[in-house]
């Protein structure tokens, strides 16, 4: 009992010590000086996302990163992408503070809102080559669905 203490512990201690500090700030913009450590959360990266208008930034943790994402990504790299449309920017980086909300105010920042990002052409935390080989293959056809009720109420395959 003393040893599953002991190894719960180990495991959040672990947890804790790679944990991220950020920036947890809303509706603080155009400024954003009301964004200051004291407003903080903790998770694996720190994000933030900035959107077409002035008054619309957004600092928050994510939990967890998903493994393709540790796979394929130095960890200390700040990446930024836009969004479909092209009005909001969302970016990812991994050490403490890093999403810290830029004053909007002033224009001459640039056009990144974090210094020393790489502009990504897609999301970084989708896996666009995934694919489940174990996921079920079919469709659902509804005009013939009573039909293939009765297929498979007639095979015996599909009695338990």
């Amino acid at each position: 009992m003393a040893m599953e203490r002991l190894g719960l512990v180990a495991l959040l201690l672990n947890r804790c010590s790679q944990s991220l500090l950020c920036y947890d700030c809303y509706d603080t913009g155009p400024s954003n000086e009301r964004c200051v450590k004291s407003k903080n959360c903790t998770g694996e990266a720190c994000l933030l996302y900035e959107g077409e208008d002035m008054l619309l930034t957004t600092a928050f943790c994510l939990l967890n990163l998903p493994n393709h994402y540790r796979k394929q990504n130095k960890i200390n790299d700040a990446k930024c992408w836009m969004e479909r449309d092209g009005k909001g920017k969302h970016c990812i980086c991994s050490q403490n503070f890093c999403n810290h909300l830029r004053d909007r105010r002033i224009p001459l920042q640039g056009n990144m809102p974090l210094v020393n990002a790489t502009l990504m052409e897609h999301n970084p935390l989708i896996d666009y080559d995934y694919t489940s080989e174990n996921e079920a293959d079919f469709t659902f056809d509804l005009v013939h669905l009573e039909d293939d009720a009765n297929i498979i109420a007639g095979d015996p395959s599909s009695k338990g």
